[in-house]
């Protein structure tokens, strides 16, 4: 990958379809409806996929018009026919099928089906409870009940209630009862976020039946990893009110407006895409980026104010719950790829753009002007989009009938199903006593398990790790993750992903010394290493201080890569981060030589390690005090991670001075001031912006254009209160 060494000029990854040479009707067959109707023409296989996004209605319509169907599309007929409550028309075309998928589908619909449904805690699912033809029963189990029998929990169920499937609505690891992959049921499961979390639910989606995710990029990726009937439907969303449009407030006071999680070291594309049009120079022009999650009642106001709203998903071919969102408010979506779905809801007529360009700001010129025009036509829209995103609880409705469609579509794996291993832990948002209870109660069960694996310790540790820097002011509980830590390496001293970990917990916990004790083995022994992305997790990417150490967006793709490849980029990602650590340290003690020698060393392992440039050009600034020589690294280390502009901008200007390059130093204090006035904190105030970077903008204050300067002003008497 290039990466610009002379100017700012980040360059994302953007998300695309991976291209192949399959055939749209080889799409629709494997459950990939998004990119099948994205590569049909006018034809059956455009409206049988048109109908499984979610668009019944239309799909139904094109599909009563043509000829020659065959009986695989009279099946996907029937389905969406039984959406629509059409049941009699439904039985009746599946009656003269003949197929086992066809009797199949008709006893659900005739008969009705019992669903057992697990969530996590505190999940609300009162729309799926009242559905006609299903019962459903609802299963979220809490940290005293991890372990449980899944034996226990059918016994549990009413004696009449004989589920055609298990669902999991965001429940893994030890939300699921223990021999859940055993029962005879089929398993559907419906994914988000399964590159980030791909280890910790490994386990679980490899013996799954049914995997249900939004878009045709997760779908692409999922299939080959996975064996499992993987459909994508981004016509299903849980989140929001599909169907309620708003009034228009009338007032577009807000150009480009952006809310959530913006600038975060493991999402590094979406940062970089997100700067350049944060930092896009247009006279006139209102940009505002909340980096933080607003409350409900702010957030549609802000989304009703605003003429564009970005959004950044790492997987093409779906559709973003903040798209929808952007939408119902009249608002118009600033894609990040060459959105295949947006022609299910009108495309770029009313709003659904793509910014699929390395320069998306510059693209983004030409959507200025058209907004008017393109705002007329929201009205027009909102019949599709009303066929697409259901109200509740049709949605709920016809999102059950859809993972019963493809628990008939699947093909009947002959695999043996491995027992339940390891209990995984995941970093959430939990509440102090409620996390505490979850973290001991898995570290307990991965301690007392009767053979202890690698992955059985690794989870321990990592469970008590994150119930210490929950709770802080518990001594004891970060020593128990220590001494967890101090036994895992003895008993696995192998295990790369184990050993890492330690490592970072004795660095977190302030024992460097012990910390550079594992790094070095690490780098000593790295070749006679064990590493399984399937069963080792590293520490989880929510923990900032670890993810300002390491590229974990970059890590979770190089796994993706990996599972396809045979590769190991991803434990090569490991040892470069090892290496930084290292030359951190020794830095800080005044090693320059080694700390030099160890950034070389990791860059060259992954030239994205962020981290590793950007104290290659601290060291370097160190050394000549003049800044010439860090600019490749500053260049490197801010194009690859925009918001380190903050942390190295007194470098990279005193580098550009030095070398008396007045217009790259002004193009660096803009960038810089655009960001810091246009990215505020939720609540619209000024984020903490570096003492050191203010001091040095003040010296070329002189140089600035008059507008730059007259932001800067206000930014530095706004960070002096």
């Amino acid at each position: 990958m290039s990466i610009a060494t002379d100017k700012i000029d980040p360059q994302p990854v953007l998300p695309r379809i991976v291209e192949n040479s399959m055939s749209a009707e080889a799409a629709l067959s494997i459950g990939n409806y998004p990119l099948a109707y994205a590569a049909a023409g006018h034809d059956n296989t455009k409206a049988c996929a048109e109908l499984l996004c979610g668009a019944i209605a239309p799909g139904l319509k094109a599909l009563g018009s043509l000829a020659d169907v065959t009986p695989e599309e009279r099946l996907i007929q029937a389905y969406g026919l039984w959406c629509q409550e059409a049941n009699g028309e439904a039985t009746d075309i599946l009656a003269g099928l003949g197929s086992a998928a066809a009797a199949s589908l008709a006893s659900f619909i005739s008969g009705g089906a019992n669903i057992l449904v697990f969530t996590m805690p505190d999940t609300d699912i009162s729309a799926f409870e009242h559905l006609k033809g299903f019962r459903v029963y609802h299963v979220a189990l809490m940290a005293e009940d991890f372990g449980k029998p899944m034996e226990k929990v059918l016994a549990d169920l009413p004696t009449d209630f004989e589920p055609a499937i298990v669902l999991s609505l965001g429940a893994f690891g030890p939300y699921l009862p223990d021999g859940f992959h055993q029962a005879a049921i089929p398993s559907v499961f419906w994914v988000g976020d399964h590159d980030y979390f791909f280890t910790t639910r490994y386990a679980d989606l490899s013996q799954a039946d049914v995997i249900i995710v939004n878009s045709a990029g997760e779908h692409q990726e999922l299939s080959d990893i996975y064996d499992a009937r993987i459909a994508a439907i981004p016509g299903h969303e849980g989140y929001g009110k599909s169907t309620d449009f708003p009034d228009d407030s009338g007032i577009r006071d807000t150009d480009i407006m952006f809310t959530g999680r913006a600038f975060t070291p493991y999402m590094r594309d979406k940062a970089q895409f997100l700067f350049r049009l944060a930092t896009m120079e247009k006279e006139g022009v209102s940009i505002q980026f909340r980096d933080g999650y607003l409350e409900t009642e702010e957030y549609v106001k802000a989304m009703n104010r605003a003429k564009f709203v970005p959004l950044y998903w790492r997987y093409a071919g779906g559709i973003q719950t903040r798209a929808i969102d952007a939408l119902r408010q009249n608002a118009a979506v600033l894609s990040p790829e060459s959105p295949i779905c947006a022609p299910l809801l009108g495309g770029e007529e009313v709003g659904f753009l793509s910014l699929y360009d390395k320069a998306p700001e510059q693209r983004m010129q030409k959507f200025f002007d058209a907004f008017d025009r393109q705002a007329q036509q929201h009205v027009s829209y909102r019949q599709r989009f009303r066929e697409l995103f259901w109200p509740s609880p049709e949605r709920e409705s016809r999102f059950l009938k859809f993972c019963l469609l493809q628990t008939v579509l699947r093909k009947k794996s002959d695999k043996l199903r491995p027992l339940d291993s390891a209990t995984p832990v995941e970093l959430r948002g939990y509440g102090l006593s409620q996390g505490l209870a979850i973290y001991t109660a898995i570290m307990k069960k991965n301690s007392e398990a009767a053979e202890q694996s690698a992955g059985h310790l690794n989870y321990a540790m990592a469970a008590i790790f994150y119930a210490a820097i929950l709770v802080q002011d518990n001594q004891k509980l970060g020593e128990l993750a220590l001494d967890l830590a101090r036994f895992a390496t003895e008993t696995y001293p192998t295990n790369l992903a184990l050993r890492f970990n330690a490592a970072r917990a004795f660095w977190t916990f302030g024992l460097r010394d012990k910390s550079i004790e594992h790094f070095s083995h690490i780098v000593d022994c790295f070749e006679d290493m064990d590493f399984d992305p399937q069963s080792d997790a590293l520490f989880s990417h929510r923990v900032r201080p670890l993810a300002d150490m390491f590229s974990y967006g970059d890590y979770y793709r190089a796994v993706m890569n990996d599972q396809c490849s045979g590769g190991n980029d991803a434990g090569q990602m490991i040892l470069s981060a090892v290496l930084t650590y290292i030359g951190l340290a020794a830095f800080e003690s005044g090693d320059n030589t080694k700390a030099r020698d160890c950034c070389g060393q990791a860059i060259a392992l992954s030239a994205v390690n962020f981290p590793a440039h950007g104290l290659n050009a601290r060291i370097s600034f160190g050394e000549d005090g003049t800044g010439r020589g860090s600019l490749t690294s500053f260049y490197q280390a801010v194009n690859l991670y925009p918001p380190l502009i903050d942390d190295l901008l007194a470098i990279g200007l005193a580098g550009e001075m030095a070398g008396e390059n007045k217009t790259a130093a002004q193009d660096l204090i803009r960038h810089w001031v655009l960001y810091h006035t246009r990215v505020r904190s939720a609540d619209g105030q000024l984020r903490p912006i570096d003492e050191q970077a203010i001091d040095a903008a003040k010296q070329y204050r002189d140089h600035m254009p008059a507008v730059i300067a007259k932001l800067f002003d206000e930014l530095a008497e706004e960070a002096a209160q």
